[in-house]
């Protein structure tokens, strides 16, 4: 049951909100932006998991019931926040208050997954340090795109 929730709330779910969107009016950062942000998610999961920060049900094999997130919600939802900071300009808000409320906003699914036991914390590692771990990934989306974005037209 809760890898069909981790497929149905980190794969299916982004991808028919998001990736909808994305396909049709964001393409390019999609393209651009999606590899880039799954990398990280990837990257910082196998981190936790190695150290054991974190836990993620079912533990049968804990990449895979991490991909669901690893390659739907996590590379989405950097993409829709690429795609904000883009398209609202003109409201002249620092783009670094969508990054932070990005940020608030993941790592409060995370804290009701965290509340119905689909996942563990250990080493003394808490919601503060889940905030932080989707925070610099998030920054380092946003830099990387800085960073592409005078190749690409």
């Amino acid at each position: 049951m809760s890898m069909f929730l981790n497929v149905l709330f980190g794969f299916v779910l982004p991808w028919i909100i998001g990736g909808t969107y994305l396909l049709k009016k964001g393409r390019k950062i999609l393209i651009l932006i999606f590899p880039f942000s799954s990398m990280l998610a990837f990257t910082i999961n196998q981190f936790g998991f190695h150290f054991g920060l974190w836990s993620l049900m079912p533990r049968m094999n804990k990449s895979f019931s991490a991909l669901p997130f690893d390659l739907g919600l996590y590379p989405i939802q950097a993409c829709l926040m690429i795609i904000a900071i883009t398209n609202f300009p003109r409201i002249r808000c620092n783009p670094y208050w969508f990054i932070v409320a990005n940020a608030f906003l993941v790592t409060f699914a995370e804290w009701v997954y965290l509340k119905f036991g689909m996942v563990v914390y250990g080493h003394g590692w808490n919601i503060i340090g889940t905030f932080v771990s989707y925070l610099v990934p998030l920054v380092l989306v946003y830099l990387y795109f800085n960073l592409i974005k005078q190749y690409v037209n």
